[in-house]
């Protein structure tokens, strides 16, 4: 994205600043930016019909989108738009006519529907994941601790990047993180194994030799060279998808799959809610709404031969 073509206007993300957190701004930042790219100047970008024709740009034919992520790209800029006339940068009544511009319905793109958004990790792909990364370099058992914990806490990508060691808790002979999760205020517990800590306390032990940090999982700024600021999101992402190579786990059927950091975190809750119950699925991955773990986590196969003795 060329950003010297990209219309000025008045404001910006920054007007959410308290309202939403830091990673939910950065991910409206860049699909404002999409939009007023589209515009191509600042009195179309404060059209009501400039989103409204970005909607049908982004649902055109050869669009590989799927509907909930152009919805996603137009709600942000909705809540822009409510924000600016908030603080008076533009009119309500023009904040009411983007509001107006409703998102495409899934049905009229079924077709971009992800079909293994919601494909399960087997216990022989969790085990290759988890040995994937080896012990070997420096940079080897950080992302052996990034692996357990994700498998073990089904922490938010955002969670997991900015994750520090103050946030790690002894309790009854197990481990707690206390985390403060997407739109929470206070901090929430989320599990980690007894596997997880280990690593982590492995990966730790080994990187105070190089560099000191407040957080646990930092970056790199070479296969050698670590850094003390953290891990980025998308630096976690790229993770998920080098280890799921065929080269690291010896099949192919991960990379099928096309797993995610969010995949992981779908594990996670899934089988928790088939061992312990939704109730206990809902408090690991802290949901507000039960509602929202049955809807996307509660991922249970309907088992074969499960009727062959009702009678």
């Amino acid at each position: 994205m060329d950003k010297s073509l990209i219309p000025v206007l008045s404001f910006n993300t920054e007007i959410l600043a308290g309202s939403i957190g830091a990673s939910s701004q950065e991910t409206y930042k860049r699909q404002f930016l999409q939009y007023l790219q589209f515009a191509g100047s600042p009195e179309a970008a404060l059209l009501p019909s400039t989103l409204a024709r970005w909607r049908a740009y982004l649902s055109r034919q050869d669009t590989t989108l799927s509907p909930n992520t152009i919805n996603n790209k137009l709600a942000a800029v909705r809540s822009i738009m409510e924000a600016a006339a908030a603080q008076a940068f533009i009119s309500h009544e023009l904040a009411e006519e983007f509001q107006r511009v409703k998102g495409v319905k899934p049905a009229a793109l079924k077709h971009n529907l992800k079909t293994n958004t919601r494909a399960t990790i087997t216990d022989s792909e969790v085990a290759a994941l988890l040995e994937a990364p080896g012990r070997v370099d420096l940079i080897d058992y950080r992302d052996t601790a990034i692996m357990h914990t994700a498998f073990s806490s089904g922490l938010r990508a955002a969670e997991m990047a900015t994750l520090q060691i103050s946030q790690i808790r002894e309790e009854n002979g197990g481990y707690l993180l206390s985390i403060r999760g997407k739109g929470a205020v206070q901090y929430e517990d989320a599990p980690l194994s007894r596997l997880a800590y280990d690593a982590i306390q492995e990966w730790l032990e080994k990187r105070k030799e190089v560099v000191t940090s407040p957080y646990i999982f930092t970056a790199f700024d070479g296969p050698k060279k670590p850094a003390s600021r953290h891990i980025s999101e998308a630096g976690l992402w790229k993770l998920v998808k080098k280890y799921s190579q065929k080269k690291y786990i010896h099949s192919s059927s991960l990379e099928e799959k096309n797993i995610s950091t969010h995949s992981i975190r779908r594990d996670v809750g899934t089988r928790v809610v088939k061992k312990y119950g939704i109730e206990k699925g809902r408090e690991v991955l802290r949901h507000k709404s039960i509602k929202t773990t049955d809807d996307h986590y509660n991922l249970s196969k309907l088992e074969a031969g499960l009727t062959d003795n009702l009678r």
